[in-house]
């Protein structure tokens, strides 16, 4: 007797969002969509509309939050907020996301990363990479003393203490993608 042969099945979290993401845009305006994607964290919810014709075309943005819970709390901040967000717990992961990713329109990021890297690598790398996509830095540190090296990068935009208010960071994101387009 035979054993089964096991299949070895290779899975892409970009890939995946991708086609959750045009699933969304296309068919799903008012329906909730999740995507937990493997290694790079990727999740996208869409929890409230404002209705199909009022409905601009929706904004992606990057969350990079390495504390589970202020992750979870802004991500649904912002997804009530009719933005589509992807999550990222740190710089690999948000680099990764972001390389494959052309839709993120703006990054809302923690200055304060323990894990693989700071802020200041992430925007670095962005100001060579995508110079033309709004960061909106946050840290609970009134003045962290990254934020000098932070101010002298191009797409760093805004930077918002810790706590702030869920409206706040809409507005602020809103302004930011509005600029860009």
């Amino acid at each position: 007797m035979s054993s089964p042969r096991a299949r070895s099945v290779t899975f892409n979290p970009v890939e995946s969002f991708r086609s959750d993401l045009n699933n969304l845009r296309n068919f799903g305006r008012n329906r909730t969509l999740e995507c937990g994607c493997g290694e790079a964290g990727v999740q996208a919810k869409n929890l409230e509309k404002l209705g199909p014709a009022s409905q601009p075309e929706q904004s992606v943005v990057l969350v990079v939050e390495d504390d589970v819970l202020e992750r979870m709390w802004i991500s649904g901040c912002l997804r009530t907020g009719g933005f589509v967000i992807v999550e990222a717990a740190d710089v690999e992961e948000a680099q990764t996301v972001l390389k494959s990713m052309p839709e993120i329109e703006a990054v809302f990021a923690d200055i304060i990363l323990p894990r693989q890297g700071t802020a200041i690598d992430l925007v670095t790398w962005m100001a060579d990479e995508m110079p033309d996509v709004p960061v909106i830095l946050t840290s609970g540190q009134t003045n962290p003393p990254e934020a000098i090296t932070l101010s002298s990068c191009p797409n760093v935009t805004d930077f918002l203490p810790k706590p702030y208010g869920c409206d706040d960071v809409q507005r602020l994101l809103r302004e930011r993608i509005a600029m860009r387009r």
